[in-house]
């Protein structure tokens, strides 16, 4: 557990009181993780299995970054803490699935390749009632 002094002393900040939004700062000993943190309020709807292939991340690393000893921990308003890429869009677009429409409906209704879709959404032949695009 880093404290105050150890956070400020790895980011040159000389008064801790005096961050904003949105400043990056850097987390000793969380090297084992490429790019930055950013924390996710979980939406209704959401749990640890759909946040896991909405942000491609393995069960192990999710659980390790946020702190998850228990896929039920994660609820909505949960504050949850994802691994991104910098620059990466943490907003992915999502579309609900009609009775009857097929994947390929869904993928040309939202002109993404179906591949993609399944790819992106980690389906191996069960239905879904959410696809990440």
């Amino acid at each position: 557990m880093l404290d105050v002094d150890q956070l400020a002393e790895a980011n040159g900040i000389t008064n801790p009181n005096q961050l904003f939004i949105g400043d990056v700062l850097v987390l000793p000993g969380v090297d084992w993780i490429e790019g930055r943190l950013d924390v996710i309020m979980v939406a209704v709807g959401e749990n640890f299995k759909s946040l896991r292939r909405r942000y491609h991340l393995d069960a192990e690393i999710l659980g390790r970054v946020a702190g998850v000893v228990s896929p039920s921990q994660v609820y909505a308003g949960y504050p949850l803490m994802i691994p991104t890429q910098s620059g990466e869009d943490l907003v992915a677009a999502r579309a609900a699935i009609s009775s009857g429409e097929s994947l390929v409906n869904v993928a040309a209704r939202s002109g993404a390749n179906p591949w993609a879709l399944v790819g992106a959404n980690q389906l191996s032949g069960q239905t879904a009632q959410l696809l990440y695009l």
